[in-house]
């Protein structure tokens, strides 16, 4: 199975510099990275085209737009990266609710037919009742679940069918519903999910393609596949995992847990403000599941540090050299899981260095692995 690098796209960087103190050093910098999710963003298109460029030319096959409801647009935004690339894929997040499951379809099959079939859905169900409310969305959480099912079911006939239908459901209706704009990738565009809770699971299995997993160590990771593998393979299904993943490099593992004990001390020092969430304050079951590991100290298994999580709504960090952390990554290639953000912010040119290594060595270890599992099964 091919290794998939993902990078994440923000709209700017310009929200970086209220995060922290005036200090804008590189320390700083990293650890705004790191730090609660800006509650505002603004738009830099050139900052955007060349982050983008960028991320293509690094070996990055796609990159995921994250959806806020203070931030820029994501469709948008993925229209106008995908016009100023050529082979990148863009991952929209979509969060489920704020348009009608008809029309959202049609504007991925649209964005996909114009990207020549280079884009993705990621959906959300909301982290955050706060967030929620900013686009008028008061429906409670179990609710938000069913709303859901209902949604991916229309959203998923309208791209992949071939005649009209009627749909009438708790929370949506629809009347002589005709799939008439076809995306280029067949059946449809790649869908995912991210959900920890039982709900979110069921609706993994039966309506996406990838199910994407919270940072966690090795065996909250295993407990978690095993749950939602058993749910996919009662309706038939294989599902693709997707983690995210952050990373705190430098050449020695010495330095770079010296770099991850600074970071969360920076973090700690600069925890409130304005344009800071403060400390993390986990809503979702996916959160709440971190901050349980990480209260049971700050290292796990070879390299997964929670010192910052409680500072971070980005989560645990690998830590280490490239060597050590690209070991630690392919221990969960082996659990079956093919794609990978790659978040560690390339504030320098060592970072930019740091983290193709990073790259190279994954990439070459997941192929190694796949030659020896297809001579095991040639020997078999």
């Amino acid at each position: 199975m091919p290794i998939e690098f993902r990078a994440r796209l923000p709209a700017s960087d310009k929200a970086d510099a209220s995060r922290l103190s005036s200090d804008q050093n590189n320390q700083s910098r990293q650890a705004s990275y790191f730090g609660a999710s800006v509650i505002q963003r603004s738009v830099d298109e050139e900052f955007l085209t060349r982050t983008a460029r960028d991320n293509e030319n690094s070996g990055f096959h796609s990159a995921l737009i994250a959806q806020r409801s203070t931030w820029p647009e994501v469709a948008a935004l993925a229209t106008w990266v995908l016009a100023n690339t050529k082979t990148l894929k863009i991952v929209m997040a979509h969060r489920i609710g704020l348009q009608q499951p008809t029309v959202a379809a049609r504007a991925l099959a649209t964005i996909d037919r114009l990207s020549q079939g280079r884009a993705l859905v990621h959906f959300i169900l909301g982290s955050t009742e706060e967030d929620q409310r900013r686009d008028g969305d008061f429906l409670a959480k179990a609710d938000r679940y069913r709303r859901a099912g209902e949604y991916l079911e229309i959203f998923n006939r309208l791209l992949t069918g071939s005649e009209p239908f009627d749909f009438e459901g708790e929370f949506y209706r629809v009347e002589n519903a005709i799939p008439s704009v076809h995306p280029v990738q067949s059946p449809r565009p790649v869908l995912s999910i991210a959900s920890a809770a039982d709900e979110g699971l069921d609706l993994a299995a039966r309506h996406v393609d990838t199910y994407a997993l919270s940072a966690e160590p090795l065996a909250e990771t295993r407990e978690i596949l095993t749950r939602v593998k058993s749910r996919a393979d009662k309706l038939g299904k294989r599902l693709r995992f997707w983690r995210d993943a952050n990373f705190i490099l430098a050449p020695t593992d010495e330095a770079a847990r010296a770099k991850a004990e600074t970071l969360k001390a920076n973090l700690a020092a600069n925890a409130s403000g304005a344009n800071n969430l403060s400390l993390f304050s986990p809503q979702s079951v996916g959160g709440q599941r971190g901050a349980e590991f990480s209260a049971r100290g700050d290292w796990h298994d070879r390299a997964l540090y929670t010192g910052i999580s409680k500072f971070a709504g980005s989560g645990p960090a690998f830590v280490g050299s490239p060597e050590t952390v690209a070991e630690a990554v392919l221990d969960y290639y082996d659990l079956g899981i093919e794609t990978y953000s790659i978040g560690a912010p390339a504030v320098t040119q060592e970072d930019r260095e740091l983290r193709d290594d990073l790259l190279r060595r994954l990439a070459a270890g997941s192929q190694e692995r796949d030659q020896q599992c297809k001579k095991g099964l040639g020997a078999a």
